[in-house]
């Protein structure tokens, strides 16, 4: 007995229809989807890291240990502004991610799957 292939949404559901049966709007819109999803959690990681490291490599006085550096660039900036800059993130790490996903996905208008 063989069995067909499930096709499944980026979330992992299956698809209640065939891949011809949607328009490309709701092709496009899956993959998107995802890539935003899991491009939502990304930042909250990334961001404050990259912003002290941004930070000490432009304050970082000579002979300063990495560890007091940091120290003093977080009470220079404060935990709120450390968040500076994370909804332009967010959107450009979507951007890519969606850009990425777009052709790999076999629910994408423009693949050839």
């Amino acid at each position: 007995m063989s069995r067909k292939p499930v096709k499944l949404t980026p979330t992992g559901q299956k698809m209640p229809q065939r891949k011809s049966e949607y328009g490309k709007g709701v092709k496009l819109a899956y993959p998107l989807l995802g890539a935003i999803l899991l491009a939502d959690s990304t930042p909250f990681v990334s961001h404050p890291a990259d912003v002290m490291v941004s930070k000490s490599n432009a304050n970082r006085q000579a002979g300063e240990a990495f560890r007091s550096a940091m120290g003093r660039i977080y009470k220079d900036i404060g935990f709120r502004r450390l968040w500076d800059g994370l909804v332009t993130r967010i959107f450009m790490i979507a951007a890519l991610t969606s850009l990425h996903e777009c052709p790999t996905t076999r629910l994408c208008p423009y693949s050839e799957h």
